[in-house]
């Protein structure tokens, strides 16, 4: 058996991972949840909801609800951004590539 080792960066692991077709990301992660430590998992979650309690402790419920909001708003904008200077320059790249003749790519 050959083995070959790759490295890569965090984004194109990621990368690779969302080109994977639905069926297979299942079955990968399958094999993820069966490696993980459910103790630990249980114990970041409830960790994580007890430093969120505590930050908005004495806040109302509809004031933490319409930051929440907010931030998830200035997330999501910040990726359609994002997104559409990846686009452009897709763009970009393509209309030089198809002026100069070469449809490499």
């Amino acid at each position: 058996m050959t083995h070959v080792a790759v490295e890569l960066t965090w984004e194109q692991l990621v990368a690779a991972i969302r080109r994977l077709p639905p069926e297979r990301k299942l079955e990968l992660w399958r094999v993820l949840a069966s490696e993980m430590d459910r103790d630990v998992v249980r114990q970041r979650f409830a960790e994580a909801v007890t430093a969120i309690r505590a930050a908005s402790a004495g806040i109302p419920e509809d004031e933490v609800a319409a930051d929440v909001a907010q931030a998830v708003e200035e997330v999501r904008a910040a990726r359609r951004s994002a997104f559409s200077a990846r686009a452009s320059l897709w763009t970009v790249c393509s209309l030089k590539q198809s002026s100069s003749g070469s449809h490499a790519r």
